[in-house]
């Protein structure tokens, strides 16, 4: 089983979007409630493209970790060297540089 979270919260958001379309449809035709029908007509519209945004949102996760796991990647391989290339000395030369180097007072200016 994938995820039962995932599947119940796509069947609640269907059924939602069914419900909201029957009472916009149900209030059009009977005449009873046209403008409140074109809302929940409306309200229907949006929780579709809500769902298709969520679908794709999971789509893209998805696909990610299967991707990782195809190309054996994995956050638990750490890399030995995770320092820049570029900033090849430790923070204790750094310390070392500003020794001497007082901080400015709110008299001197900023």
């Amino acid at each position: 089983m994938f995820s039962v979270r995932l599947y119940i919260r796509i069947l609640l958001q269907v059924v939602a979007i069914v419900l909201m379309a029957g009472l916009g449809v149900a209030g059009i035709v009977t005449g009873r409630a046209v403008i409140l029908g074109f809302v929940a007509l409306f309200i229907s519209v949006w929780l579709i493209s809500f769902l298709v945004y969520y679908l794709n949102a999971s789509n893209r996760r998805i696909q990610l970790f299967l991707d990782a796991i195809e190309d054996d990647e994995s956050m638990l391989n750490f890399p030995e060297n995770i320092g820049s290339r570029f900033q090849p000395h430790s923070w204790t030369d750094d310390r070392e540089q500003t020794e001497g180097v007082r901080p400015r007072t709110a008299s001197q200016g900023v």
